[in-house]
């Protein structure tokens, strides 16, 4: 069954949890490689990945990889990716994460 990220709802995390979800499951089912075809997307992808394989040698959670990943975007644009009882519009996540990348159309 696929893995997913538990909700924050202290610090609403839904935008970052759907978008997430479906990248790890590709990493989860096609192994490392993808760190790197994530890397080629953008660094924040990358360490997306990098957070993935961190997961996957239970050094950390999905939910740590989230929040280190939106800690990094919050820093840059908080206005764009607020913390709190705030929601996070996700074409702005989805832009933020993938540029503008078609990396859907990359064949697994």
């Amino acid at each position: 069954a696929p893995r997913g990220l538990e909700w924050d709802h202290v610090n609403y995390s839904c935008a970052y949890d759907a978008l997430f979800t479906g990248p790890y499951n590709i990493w989860q089912d096609h192994g490392p490689k993808w760190t790197n075809r994530f890397a080629s997307i953008s660094d924040r992808a990358h360490a997306l990945g990098t957070g993935f394989e961190a997961f996957a040698n239970k050094t950390r959670s999905l939910e740590a990889v989230r929040d280190r990943v939106r800690g990094s975007l919050a820093a840059e644009k908080r206005g764009n990716f607020p913390t709190g009882a705030a929601f996070t519009y996700i074409d702005r996540l989805t832009e933020a994460m993938f540029d503008d990348s078609y990396w859907g159309t990359d064949t697994i």
